[in-house]
């Protein structure tokens, strides 16, 4: 009688629980959770949503086992009331219980299987990230250039106020086309009246749009290019990544 009644709760516990946000769920099958096989982030959702579909499913599923255990209980203990064998009940308590532990096992692997896909989904997203950052600021100030040429004087401005080069002679190179913007603007720029300071405005083609090289007096040289900007960027970005 008890092999039978034993039988009959099997709830499929070790069975695969899918998802389909994001991320897969670990596989148990009735086997210890281990980090090895840990869920591997999808980048179609964000970790945060993955997670939280993780742990929904993992409530579900417990509380679908919870409630299959309650029925069969209710059965056994009406099957000992009926028959008289407290034998029964206590095999019947003593197998939801084991049922409800492993139940309880499993939503905690799924919770740390979703944490671990969270972390592990923004440490290699890192430099993705950044690539794209940089992208996007490429175009983005490729774009104001063509519609207001005139922000190339407010670029150079700003370079030269954060430059903090005041008292020496400089020289102020520019991409060629962007020299043609600046310079009628030149007497209009606050930064360059300044008296006791020497600017001296050239045309290079060496030097990209939208940027500029400012040679000191000194020897110093401050380059102030976009590429060489975004590439600290993504540099940066890059250095997140690996620790």
């Amino acid at each position: 009688m008890s092999k039978k009644i034993l039988k009959s709760v099997h709830f499929e516990t070790g069975s695969t629980i899918s998802v389909h946000a994001g991320h897969y769920a670990p596989e148990l099958n009735g086997q210890p959770y281990s980090e090895d096989n840990q869920a591997e982030p999808l980048p179609d959702n964000t970790a945060d949503e993955a997670a939280q579909v993780f742990l929904n499913e993992a409530q579900a599923h417990v509380e679908s086992m919870l409630t299959q255990a309650r029925a069969q209980v209710s059965m056994w203990e009406e099957e000992a009331q009926r028959t008289g064998r407290e034998k029964a009940m206590a095999e019947a308590r003593q197998a939801v219980q084991a049922e409800m532990s492993e139940a309880l096992t499993t939503t905690q692997a799924l919770i740390r299987a979703a944490q671990i896909s969270q972390q592990q989904f923004f440490k290699d997203s890192q430099g993705e990230i950044g690539k794209l950052a940089v992208a996007i600021a490429e175009k983005i100030i490729g774009r104001e250039l063509t519609l207001d040429p005139s922000v190339i004087s407010d670029i150079v401005g700003r370079t030269i106020e954060a430059a903090n080069v005041r008292g020496s002679a400089c020289i102020i190179r520019v991409n060629p086309q962007d020299y043609e913007l600046l310079n009628p603007l030149w007497n209009a720029i606050p930064s360059f009246q300044q008296p006791e300071q020497s600017w001296d405005l050239v045309a290079d083609k060496q030097v990209s749009r939208g940027g500029c090289l400012i040679e000191v007096a000194n020897g110093s040289t401050i380059d102030a290019q976009i590429e060489t900007q975004l590439s600290q960027i993504a540099t940066a970005f890059e250095t997140m990544e690996q620790l």
